[in-house]
């Protein structure tokens, strides 16, 4: 079996690390009776920190080099303007609807564009085990929809009208991702190529974060930012090696899988693996649509090793 196999197997492992990292940092310091606009400057401050460890982390396996090249900036910017305005429609959707509504339109973004982008630009094979894999992949996302007691908003149009965008988004995230790395020595180095998208991010992150003080500081308001502890440190720390490495992994595995392929097995194994996440470390039980959705997506995996 290729070794392509075993980092997609990682990347899933280490995406579902990233959300629960993500979900403590929450807990700590986006509580559910903070303001939208609290919200946004303590995620924008979170995302500009641990993007920017990242980019260090990186700097120091690439040898302490530092590679450019015109191509890979382009793709790297790109990526961190997409990654940032997904980040903006997540906060606002807070207060619009339900985020399991979300959290599907986000996925199947994420695994469709780059089947179809797969399929039709890169001439990668239609097979049956994928196409049926696909459409029990995108059944076991809808399940955890139908359950009523979850609670939240019914959703309005503007929430549907920012899902909408966030499944566009999230499938360009992904397919550009696959397109830099199956460009071959058109680039930089995988580790080149992280340092540059994660100080890119940064760097917008930083703006962001930076214009919600100032607003505050022009209203007469204090700022909304996480004090420093060793929680959050720890924290930040922990999802900047996690969340960097499973993005690595999966970016070795785009270079010998079909997106087609990659990018829908690393979504169910995502699922699976947070919802395991979930259960061991906040004690979250799934319910009957949740466990259907577990087990459709397994069988969904094995099927797109065909």
């Amino acid at each position: 079996m290729p070794v392509e196999y075993f980092y997609a197997l990682l990347a899933m492992v280490g995406f579902a690390g990233q959300f629960s990292l993500l979900k403590r940092y929450q807990a700590r310091n986006v509580g559910p009776e903070a303001k939208s606009s609290d919200a946004a400057e303590r995620t924008f401050f979170f995302m500009a920190g641990t993007c920017l460890i990242s980019s260090v982390l990186f700097f120091g396996l690439n040898a302490f080099r530092f590679e450019f090249a015109v191509f890979s900036a382009g793709v790297a910017l790109a990526l961190a303007c997409v990654s940032t305005a997904a980040n903006c429609i997540a906060i606002i959707v807070l207060s619009h609807g339900k985020m399991a509504v979300f959290t599907l339109f986000t996925m199947l973004g994420g695994m469709t564009l780059p089947f179809i982008a797969g399929t039709m630009l890169w001439d990668e094979t239609l097979t049956a085990p994928r196409l049926i894999g696909l459409l029990i992949l995108a059944l076991s996302l809808f399940l955890p929809v139908l359950d009523k007691t979850g609670g939240g908003r019914k959703g309005t149009k503007a929430f549907y009208v920012l899902c909408f965008l966030t499944f566009g988004l999230s499938g360009m995230y992904n397919t550009l991702s696959k397109y830099h790395a199956s460009a071959g020595n058109r680039g930089v180095t995988t580790d080149g190529f992280l340092i540059l998208f994660f100080l890119f991010t940064a760097a917008l992150n930083a703006l962001l974060w930076l214009a919600f003080i100032l607003a505050r500081r022009r209203n007469g308001e204090k700022k909304a930012s996480p004090a420093p502890n060793r929680g959050n440190a720890l924290n930040m720390l922990g999802f900047s090696a996690v969340a960097g490495l499973g993005y690595k992994i999966q970016l070795l595995a785009a270079a010998g899988l079909d997106a087609s392929q990659l990018y829908p097995a690393v979504t169910g194994g995502t699922l699976l693996f947070s919802a395991a996440a979930g259960y061991v470390f906040f004690r979250e039980r799934p319910n009957k649509y949740s466990l259907a959705g577990i087990a459709a997506a397994i069988f969904a995996i094995l099927l797109f090793v065909y």
